[in-house]
C-alpha cells in the first residue's frame, strides 16, 4: 500500500482532534516522549536559534521555551497541528517560540539555525526522494558549525515507509535494502 501526502495530511488532522494540547500527540509512549525531550534538551543552550520541523500540537516547543531562552521556529505540515499549537500559553516562557504551517520539502532559510530538529518527521515523507530534498533543505538551513538533531526513532515507522515505497526492509534491523 502507497501513502500519499494526503493520507498524511489527513492523519495529522485526526490526531490533532483526538489528542489536542496532550503530550500524546504525534506519539503514545510517553516514556519515549519523555526521552525524547531529554534528548533535544541535552543540544540546547540559552540564545541559541532553533528550528524544529514537525512540531504537532506544539507540545515540545512549549516545553522547550520554559526551560531555555531561546529563539524558537515551529513548524509544521498539518495546519490542524498548528492551530493547537497557537493556543499554546507560552507568554511567561524564558525563550519565544513563532508557530507556523510549513512544508519541510519548501523550507527556504540559508545559515539561520545554530540548531534544527525533526521527530517522525522524515520518516512521514513518501518517498526517499522526498526525504533527500528534505535534508538538504535541513543543512542549509543550519549556521556554519549548526547542528541537525534527527529524532526517527521506530523501526516500525521505517518498516511501513520502506512497504510503502515497495522497498524490501533490511530483515528485522529495519534499515533500507
Amino acid at each position: 500500500m502507497k501513502f500519499t501526502t494526503d493520507d498524511i495530511r489527513k492523519l495529522y488532522e485526526s490526531e490533532a482532534k483526538k489528542h489536542g494540547e496532550g503530550a500524546a500527540s504525534t506519539i503514545q509512549d510517553l516514556r519515549t516522549r519523555y526521552l525524547e525531550t531529554r534528548a533535544i534538551f541535552s543540544y540546547l543552550r540559552d540564545g541559541m536559534r532553533v528550528l524544529e520541523i514537525g512540531c504537532g500540537n506544539g507540545y515540545v516547543a512549549e516545553q522547550l521555551v520554559r526551560q531555555f531562552d531561546v529563539e524558537l521556529d515551529a513548524s509544521d505540515f498539518s495546519t490542524d497541528m498548528i492551530k493547537v499549537a497557537l493556543v499554546r500559553d507560552v507568554n511567561r516562557a524564558r525563550g519565544r517560540v513563532k508557530f507556523f504551517q510549513e512544508d519541510v520539502l519548501k523550507l527556504d532559510r540559508r545559515d539561520r539555525y545554530d540548531l534544527v530538529f525533526t521527530e517522525r518527521c522524515i520518516q512521514n515523507l513518501v518517498s526517499w526522494e522526498d526525504q533527500k530534498v528534505a535534508l538538504r533543505r535541513i543543512v542549509d538551513a543550519l549556521k556554519s558549525g549548526g547542528e541537525y538533531l534527527m529524532l526517527e526513532s521506530f523501526w516500525t515507522g521505517l518498516n511501513n515507509l520502506n512497504a510503502a515505497r515497495g522497498v524490501e526492509s533490511a530483515g528485522d534491523s529495519g534499515i533500507m535494502a
